[in-house]
């Protein structure tokens, strides 16, 4: 047979295996050499060979089989020196070279109790929120695309190993047609606790804060407004001793909670999952609102975001309108993220798997927005139920004379295409709240909003 030996020795083994194959074939090069051999001659050089052998020989042996075949027939020495092949790598590095990396799996991610899809999700509470100020007649496309963004990204934060254990388990599993008011979070016993781990919504800013740090495509005011509307969506969790004042504390706080996985593998989950999202985008046309997210993660120096900006500008009227306004925007995008995310919740995950497929989430809103508009109807049962248990009741009257006073300013100000704001002021008992209800019949009121600070709940 003809063989070829290969030697890959170093130092002192190299002299002492030429010395050997020298006396068994023709050297054809510094380190190799070629012959024709019997098999018990091939044994005797392997013997030979593994009598001399140390910690620095390496030599391999292959069998000419035909013009374009070798075999490798043995390796004596360090095997590490040839692939499993016989062949001598040429280029080698000691870095970490990821081969055929594979598509990061998102299907597993849920988003609440109900088993929704987070991608699935996500997209919708956004795309909701974007229609739900279009239905609105808001003609501002940044603070539309404002909302857009803060729905897709304001659960984001539930990709946080602690939360989708948690709902996996389902520890304390509510009924399908119940949707907690303040939004699903880990509510696991004593082992756990809030006190040392992060909310997901405030998970969810800090990777927002990452994702949007090199996007060109939206302004500084749609900053504010998306993580306002990210943030604030649901209440600021009351902590005895809060350690989660600012992006580093949280990020600080949150990876040393990480033990089965690392930061970047999370940020990369949540890059797939912003893939499905934009897969959803184009399905539904709105690929245009999506921004340009960072492919890196790195480290965010930023405070809380406030609830309400107001400097201490007394004197300065033109700068609190500017607060005001800022205000105003933030609230708007905030109140459509919320309220789209609630009706999002409300569905089952087949519901809402079954709008994904006839794309039809805009006659989802739709139907919604009419139940709604049983609200004038409802108003008149009421009313009429007093008219009924108090008829011809002076409190009555002064109470509906007060509410068609305050009608008549509205057309006022849409005569004069002005500005509204009524104040109904009255002791406790007197009926405000009766004469805002009759107000709002007389004015075909959409939508009452009561607002009442947490202090005066008793």
């Amino acid at each position: 047979m003809m063989v070829t030996f290969v030697s890959q020795c170093e130092k002192k083994a190299l002299n002492r295996t030429r010395r050997v194959l020298d006396s068994f074939a023709n050297r054809i090069g510094d380190n190799a050499w070629q012959t024709v051999i019997t098999n018990e001659g091939l044994n005797a050089v392997k013997k030979l060979l593994r009598k001399t052998a140390s910690k620095n020989t390496a030599v391999s042996c292959h069998w000419i089989r035909s013009r374009s075949r070798s075999e490798l027939v043995w390796v004596v020495g360090r095997r590490c020196a040839f692939n499993h092949q016989g062949l001598v790598p040429v280029n080698f590095t000691s870095k970490e070279v990821i081969m055929d990396k594979l598509p990061i799996e998102t299907s597993h991610l849920v988003a609440n109790t109900k088993s929704q899809l987070l991608s699935q999700h996500l997209f919708s509470v956004g795309f909701v929120a974007y229609y739900l100020l279009e239905l609105m007649g808001i003609e501002n496309s940044k603070l539309k695309q404002s909302a857009f963004i803060a729905g897709i990204l304001h659960d984001i934060g539930k990709i946080d190993p602690e939360f989708q254990n948690w709902v996996s388990k389902k520890n304390n599993k509510l009924p399908e047609d119940i949707v907690p008011e303040d939004g699903v979070h880990i509510a696991a016993p004593k082992k756990f606790s809030f006190e040392k781990h992060p909310r997901h919504h405030e998970l969810s800013w800090l990777l927002s804060e990452a994702l949007l740090a090199e996007s060109s495509a939206i302004s500084k005011p749609q900053r504010f407004q998306i993580a306002h509307g990210i943030y604030w969506h649901h209440t600021k969790p009351f902590r005895k001793e809060d350690k989660f004042t600012d992006a580093e504390k949280i990020f600080a706080i949150f990876k040393a909670s990480l033990t089965d996985t690392k930061f970047n593998d999370i940020y990369d989950q949540a890059h797939a999952v912003l893939s499905d999202v934009a897969k959803f985008s184009s399905r539904y046309e709105v690929s245009s609102l999506l921004p340009d997210f960072t492919k890196r993660f790195e480290s965010i120096d930023k405070n809380l975001p406030i609830f309400k900006k107001y400097d201490n500008i007394l004197d300065d009227l033109d700068r609190y309108k500017e607060d005001v306004r800022h205000n105003a925007l933030n609230n708007l995008v905030r109140a459509a993220v919320i309220s789209a995310d609630r009706l999002i919740s409300s569905c089952s995950a087949e519901d809402l798997e079954e709008y994904f497929i006839d794309g039809s989430l805009r006659e989802l809103v739709d139907n919604r927005t009419q139940e709604a508009g049983q609200l004038l109807s409802g108003i008149q049962d009421c009313l009429n139920g007093f008219d009924r248990r108090f008829p011809s009741s002076a409190q009555n009257s002064a109470q509906r004379e007060a509410a068609k006073k305050l009608a008549k300013l509205q057309e006022i100000a849409a005569i004069n295409e002005s500005s509204n704001i009524s104040v109904l002021q009255g002791p406790a008992g007197c009926g405000k709240t009766k004469i805002a209800l009759e107000w709002a019949q007389r004015t075909e009121a959409k939508k009452i909003i009561w607002v009442c600070p947490r202090v005066q709940v008793c």
